[in-house]
């Protein structure tokens, strides 16, 4: 099952990468793609879930999504059914949410969310415009991707419910910036 949300290109690109790879395994079986507006997910995720419960039952042990917050709004329809995260694995391939972050946690339904680092984010913004200001290029840094899972989420802010790498990157820029 692959929750995405079609009216942006970015949730399709992710959306057409995830296919690629349900497609390459030859023991994998696409059960469907559902386009939910992100916008609309809060009032239709539950009873989307409840849609696919009744027509896939336990054939439905995976789920992707292009964000969070698909699952934020699957997992109490799941909670509902009886279905307290054994045989259906959720993984997102965006976001990081605390909600996720409590979800993998917990061991209940999600096992993994690609986090994004908004802390750093900030920081590597307050450089690239002290950079613009200064007349200097920007560097086009981009960040890699961090799956986050049960294994890995007590390390890099896993237990404040954020990914905050804990590579030094506070110390570098003040380095940088000579503060």
């Amino acid at each position: 099952m692959v929750f995405t949300d079609g009216n942006f290109q970015i949730a399709r690109a992710k959306t057409d990468a995830m296919l690629d790879v349900i497609r390459a395994c030859r023991d994998c079986r696409l059960l469907a793609v559902r386009d939910v507006a992100i916008s609309k997910s809060a009032e239709q995720m539950p009873a989307v879930t409840d849609e696919l419960l009744a027509q896939y039952g336990k054939s439905w042990n995976y789920a992707l999504a292009i964000n969070d917050i698909y699952f934020d709004y699957a997992a109490p329809a799941l909670t509902r059914a009886g279905n307290m995260g054994r045989g259906l694995s959720m993984l997102s391939a965006g976001d990081g949410s605390a909600a996720a972050f409590l979800r993998i946690q917990a061991g209940t339904f999600q096992t993994g969310t690609v986090a994004e680092p908004l802390n750093f984010q900030g920081w590597q913004l307050v450089d690239e415009l002290n950079r613009l200001l200064a007349h200097q290029p920007v560097t086009g840094y981009v960040s890699p991707v961090h799956l986050v899972t049960a294994a890995n989420i007590a390390f890099d802010g896993g237990l404040q419910g954020q990914f905050d790498p804990g590579n030094g990157y506070r110390n570098l820029y003040r380095g940088i910036w000579k503060r």
